[in-house]
């Protein structure tokens, strides 16, 4: 993740020096601009548009200085191309066209992502997941815990009392649930982390004493109540999984989304080339030559 705003910014830049070579030359000059080199107008939207992909831990104000630089220095270099009639080179105009080319192919695809592949359901998501269970493992520790955080000392200690309580009985996981409804700050979350794993070593990134708890928990053990500046936490873990072990589909969900949305686009992507190729053989507007490896396979 260190290595992400760097990664991200050089893509900004990329896209700024490309966004020129159709100009923000829209006939509206009155607006209010960021920039102008020449012809050239760099607009607010324009800017929005680059940087609203842009996560929220990135720095918004260097990167939004960053990409105005960058565009005003490839519209110089542009404008220089331009006026040395470097534009009309063969070699320069046929990169012009291969990146236009590329452009609209890409946005095209963007859109038909956008418009033909919704949200992969529940039941498509566990179709895959039956396809690939075999073959798949954790990587990391993955833990299920029962926690919950209270603004108060005397709530956090009752809650603590009455989950020890509930250990005793066969029925802890309804009996947490009345629990954190009654105590938790986050009745909601708590809930949710005591129904499947999570990865451990994210859990509770942002509550180093939890954190540090959690760490020396043995299975079904129950931390003294952890106190912070604002808070105070109770914290059970109910189960550790090591790496190696065969993940249950809920253990995984996002990731499990993000496989099947991939497999939809691949499936997209080549239903929307074949439909586009076999109307234009239609029209007999594509054509191979006799040397070409562009062809079909027979």
């Amino acid at each position: 993740m260190i290595g992400a705003p760097t990664n991200i910014l050089t893509v900004l830049l990329t896209v700024a020096s490309v966004s020129i070579v159709g100009g923000c030359t829209d006939g509206s000059e009155q607006r209010d601009f960021v920039a102008r080199v020449g012809t050239e107008y760099l607009y607010e939207a324009d800017v929005q548009r680059v940087l609203a992909d842009l996560p929220a831990e990135q720095d918004r104000a260097a990167a939004r200085e960053s990409y105005v630089e960058q565009w005003v220095t490839a519209a110089l270099l542009a404008e220089d191309a331009r006026a040395k009639s470097i534009d009309r080179e063969p070699t320069v105009e046929a990169l012009v066209t291969d990146n236009e080319r590329s452009i609209l192919a890409a946005a095209v695809v963007k859109r038909m992502y956008e418009e033909e592949v919704p949200q992969p359901t529940s039941e498509q998501i566990l179709r895959y997941f039956d396809t690939v269970r075999e073959s798949t493992e954790i990587r990391e520790p993955y833990v299920r815990v029962r926690y919950l955080r209270s603004g108060s000392a005397d709530s956090a200690a009752a809650a603590r009392r009455l989950l020890q309580r509930a250990m005793r009985g066969s029925d802890a996981d309804s009996l947490w649930n009345i629990i954190a409804r009654r105590y938790a700050s986050d009745p909601t979350t708590s809930s949710a982390l005591a129904s499947t794993f999570v990865p451990e070593a994210t859990l509770f990134r942002e509550l180093p004493e939890v954190d540090a708890a959690l760490n020396v928990l043995a299975d079904g053990q129950i931390a003294t109540i952890i106190e912070d500046d604002s808070a105070w936490h109770v914290l059970q873990l109910v189960g550790r999984a090591q790496p190696g072990t065969q993940p249950e589909a809920s253990w995984i969900r996002d990731e499990l989304v993000r496989r099947v949305q991939l497999q939809q686009r691949r499936e997209a992507y080549a239903r929307k080339v074949q439909s586009l190729r076999n109307a234009a053989e239609r029209r007999n507007d594509i054509e191979f030559g006799a040397r070409s490896a562009g062809g079909r396979s027979q």
